[in-house]
C-alpha cells in the first residue's frame, strides 16, 4: 500500500449508524469544519510530503461539505498524478454530482453497501436510502469510474452478506471491502447490538469467500484478521490485509488533527502547528504499532499477514 491520508473533511452527516466510528466531541460537531482556506491551506502541508500517493475525503459524510467540487478542482490543478478519492455513504450522490466530481479530478469511490434489505439497512442507518445508495453505485459505473464496495460485518447484516455481493456484482463494483465492526466510536455504547463472535464471522468469512470465487470478484477484508485466530488459508480466495495505520495510512480530521486510523481517537497533533514528519515520529505513534495482539508478534512469520491484528478488536 503506497502513502496516503483520509481526510475527514467535515463532522456532519446525513445516517446514524449505530456503529459509527467517528468519536467527535459536541463541539467538534458544533464546528462542523474548516473555512476552504484553510482546507487548501491544510491540503498544501500534506501535498508537501514527498511520498504522497492519494488522498480520501470522507466524513461526516463529505457531500455535506458545501465547497466539496471547488476543493477537489483545487487539489487536482495543485497535484495532477495524485489519487483522489471519495468515501461516501453514497445517499448524496445523484448523477449530476457524480459527474461534477469526475470531470473536478476524482480517480475513485468508496460507497458502503450496508444491506440488501432496505428495512434492515434503515434498522442500521435509521435511514430509508438503499435505493439512492445502490442508483449511486450505478451511476458511477455508468461513467467507467472504480468502485469499492464497502461492508461492516455485524450482528445486524450477519445473514446478509451473500446477498449485498451479488447486488454489488451485478453493480459491478471493482472490489468489496470486508471491516469487521470495531467498537470505537457510537461502537463503544452499542457493541453488544454489533459484534460478532469468532464463530460468526468464521462463518460469515466462509460465505465471502464462496462468492468471490463463484463471482470472480476481488473480496479484500480490510480491518485486520489475525491468521493465529482465524487462519487465512481457510479462506484461499480472500485478500487479507495487516494494519499499515499510522504507517502507510493516515487520518486528518476536519480540523487538521493527525491521527493513526479512522477508529482511533487520540489526537497525534495538529497539523497547522507541526510538520507530518513531525508528527509521525511521536511516541503516539511509536505506542500505536506496538500494540500488537501477542507482544512477540513482530518475530512471528505470519505478523506480514496482519501486522499485529487491528489495535480495537485484538484487546
Amino acid at each position: 500500500m503506497s502513502l496516503g491520508f483520509v481526510f475527514e473533511i467535515t463532522t456532519e452527516c446525513n445516517l446514524k449508524c449505530g456503529f459509527c466510528y467517528n468519536a467527535y466531541t459536541e463541539n467538534q460537531k458544533a464546528k462542523k469544519s474548516l473555512d476552504t482556506e484553510k482546507i487548501k491551506e491544510l491540503l498544501l502541508k500534506l501535498l508537501d510530503i514527498s511520498d504522497i500517493e492519494w488522498i480520501t475525503f470522507s466524513g461526516g459524510e463529505p457531500l455535506l461539505y458545501p465547497e466539496l467540487e471547488y476543493i477537489i478542482q483545487f487539489l487536482r490543478k495543485e497535484a495532477p498524478s495524485l489519487k483522489i478519492g471519495i468515501a461516501s455513504n453514497g445517499t448524496l450522490l445523484n448523477e449530476d454530482k457524480i459527474n461534477d466530481l469526475i470531470d473536478y479530478g476524482v480517480d475513485f469511490f468508496e460507497i458502503p453497501l450496508l444491506a440488501s434489505d432496505s428495512e434492515i439497512y434503515k434498522k442500521i442507518t435509521k435511514k430509508s436510502y438503499l435505493s439512492r445508495v445502490r442508483e449511486a453505485m450505478s451511476l458511477i459505473k455508468s461513467r467507467n469510474i472504480p468502485l469499492n464496495t464497502s461492508v461492516t460485518l455485524n450482528l445486524e447484516n450477519l445473514e446478509e452478506l451473500e446477498s449485498i455481493i451479488e447486488i454489488a456484482f451485478v453493480l459491478n463494483s471493482n472490489m468489496i471491502s470486508l471491516n469487521r465492526f470495531t467498537p470505537t466510536g457510537l461502537g463503544k455504547v452499542n457493541e453488544k447490538n454489533y459484534q460478532l463472535s469468532t464463530k460468526q464471522l468464521s462463518s460469515i468469512l466462509k460465505i465471502a469467500d464462496k462468492k468471490s470465487h463463484e463471482l470472480n470478484i476481488p473480496v479484500y477484508v480490510t480491518i485486520p484478521i489475525e491468521n493465529c485466530i482465524i487462519p487465512h488459508s481457510s479462506y484461499p480466495h480472500l485478500r487479507f490485509s495487516p494494519c499499515v495505520c499510522g504507517k502507510e495510512k493516515w487520518v486528518v480530521d476536519p480540523f487538521g488533527n493527525l491521527r493513526t486510523c479512522e477508529q482511533n481517537e487520540e489526537i497525534i497533533g495538529n497539523l497547522f502547528k507541526n510538520s507530518f514528519e513531525e508528527l509521525s515520529q511521536s511516541f503516539i505513534v511509536d505506542k500505536f504499532r506496538k500494540q500488537n495482539l501477542f507482544s512477540d508478534c513482530n518475530q512471528k512469520e505470519c505478523f506480514l499477514e496482519c501486522g499485529g491484528g487491528c489495535r480495537f478488536t485484538n484487546n
